[in-house]
C-alpha cells in the first residue's frame, strides 16, 4: 500500500483506527471485516481493513483512491527469482498484467535478514545480488550501460 502524506491519508487512518478501536473485543471487529472479506487472514490486518473500509464507504473513499492490480506491486524473491532473466529479455513489453517485474522484491525473513547461515544463505545472497543487478540495470540502462548478466557486477556499454 503506497500513502501520500496528505491530509486524506490521515483521515483514511484516523478512520481505520476507529474501525479498530469500535469495540473492545477486536474479535467482533474481526468478524465484521470476515463477513465482507471472507478471504482474510485470521486476523485483522491493515491492508484488510483498508480494503474493507475502501468497500463499505466507497462514496467516502474510492475517488480518492487508486487501488493498483493490473500487476504485483511487492513479492517474495523466491517466488520471483526464476523470472528475473525474462523480465531482461522482454523489457519492451512489459505490460502491467501481473506477468511483469514487480516493483518491490522483498527479501524479508530470508537468511541474510538474520545474518546466520542456513541452507538459503548461500541461494538468498545469490539472488539478492540477481536482483540489485536487475534493479540497478533500469536506472544505468538509460546511460547506456547493463550488467552483463545478472549474476554478474560487471558493467558493460551497451552495443546499439
Amino acid at each position: 500500500m503506497f500513502v501520500r502524506n496528505d491530509d486524506i491519508s490521515r483521515e483514511f487512518f484516523d478512520t481505520m483506527v476507529d474501525l479498530w478501536d469500535s469495540h473492545p473485543n477486536q474479535t467482533e471487529v474481526y468478524l465484521k471485516v470476515k463477513k465482507v472479506l471472507p478471504g482474510i487472514p485470521g486476523y485483522l490486518c491493515d491492508q484488510g481493513s483498508a480494503i474493507y473500509m475502501l468497500m463499505t464507504q466507497k462514496d467516502r473513499w474510492l475517488p480518492r483512491v487508486y487501488l493498483e492490480e493490473r500487476y504485483h506491486i511487492n513479492r517474495y524473491w523466491k517466488d520471483e527469482k526464476d523470472n528475473l532473466d525474462n523480465y531482461m529479455e522482454e523489457r519492451e513489453t512489459w505490460r502491467n498484467d501481473g506477468n511483469h517485474p514487480p516493483f518491490i522484491m522483498h527479501f524479508c525473513g530470508c537468511a541474510l535478514c538474520y545474518m546466520k547461515y542456513s541452507e538459503d544463505f548461500d541461494e538468498c545472497q545469490r539472488q539478492h545480488d540477481r536482483a540489485f543487478n536487475f534493479a540497478n540495470n533500469q536506472i544505468i540502462r538509460d546511460l547506456g550501460f547493463m550488467h552483463r548478466n545478472l549474476s554478474s557486477s560487471e558493467v558493460v556499454p551497451i552495443i546499439r
